[in-house]
């Protein structure tokens, strides 16, 4: 980002403004220049809406009196996962004081298989889907998606029996997923890294 120059005593109380234009045009054009950073700018359709959101450095979250709040904070050592100080990760924390920050940006991949295919109904980070063999589905994640192996797996295939054992395992980024006896014809997954 910019570093963007502003001069707040002008246009001053008594000056001319003929004399202010020029501070006064730069300051515009420093105004426009920041509302651009993250914004669809001026003069173009959806102005005003966000185009992403840059945070300045790290922070530690703070409960304000009424409202959430979303920060980038350091991931913390204790995480299985931690790539050092270094590792940001983004939290929300709500108005409840008591509340410890949720890390936003522990969802690391999902989709919806369509297990005749196999094919992707839907997907995010996921590069490739297989059917290696009988009941076994194996999803294979875009490089650095998760850091080691520790992750969580929830996946749900549907039409399968309540009494069908599913499971699943995790190594180098693949996910392997064993369906149990049924007919199921989509598979759904979230995979969780903190």
């Amino acid at each position: 980002m910019s570093n963007y120059t502003f001069d707040d005593t002008i246009p001053a109380a008594n000056n001319d403004p003929s004399t202010d234009q020029p501070v006064m045009l730069s300051n515009n054009v420093a105004n426009q220049g920041i509302w651009d950073e993250d914004h669809v700018g001026f003069n173009a359709a959806n102005g005003g809406t966000h185009k992403q959101i840059n945070f300045f450095s790290n922070i530690s979250g703070s409960v304000g009196s009424a409202l959430a709040c979303a920060y980038p904070g350091s991931r913390p050592a204790s995480y299985s996962n931690s790539t050092g100080s270094s590792a940001t990760n983004l939290y929300a924390i709500n108005t409840d004081a008591t509340s410890y920050p949720f890390p936003m940006s522990c969802i690391k991949a999902g989709g919806v298989i369509d297990v005749a295919g196999p094919t992707f109904d839907t997907q995010f980070n996921c590069a490739i889907v297989a059917h290696p063999s009988g009941t076994t589905y194996t999803v294979t994640l875009q490089s650095g998606v998760t850091t080691g192996n520790n992750v969580i797996v929830f996946f749900t295939p549907n039409s399968v029996s309540s009494s069908a054992s599913t499971a699943y395992s995790f190594s180098a980024g693949v996910l392997s997923m064993t369906i149990g006896a049924g007919s199921a014809t989509k598979i759904s997954f979230l995979i969780i890294q903190v």
